[in-house]
């Protein structure tokens, strides 16, 4: 998900630069600043690498909240957050600058 979700900032990004709007940067503070946007994920594990790897990671295992095994996980619906429209370009596909 998290190459969909850079790919959503950074049209995003284009838009607001389009409409002479200052560009979406760090967003890490801004995001937990707003725990509403997120659906937590309390249980399961992230096992880590098998010992044979040379590392040993043992993982981490999820807890309610934030933990390193899980971050929140956006919803479908959870980026109207943002509050943005944009203008219909008469096209189902966006022309993306070369």
């Amino acid at each position: 998900s998290t190459p969909i979700f850079a790919s959503i900032i950074s049209l995003l990004n284009d838009q607001l630069i389009a409409a002479g709007k200052p560009p979406l940067e760090f967003l890490n503070p801004w995001l937990y600043a707003h725990p509403e946007m997120f659906t937590d994920i309390p249980i399961g594990t992230n096992p880590g690498l098998p010992p044979s790897d040379g590392c040993g990671a043992g993982g981490f295992a999820a807890t309610a909240g934030w933990d390193p095994a899980t971050v929140p996980a956006f919803t479908p619906t959870s980026l109207g957050f943002l509050n943005i429209s944009f203008p219909c370009t008469g096209s189902a596909h966006p022309t993306l600058p070369r």
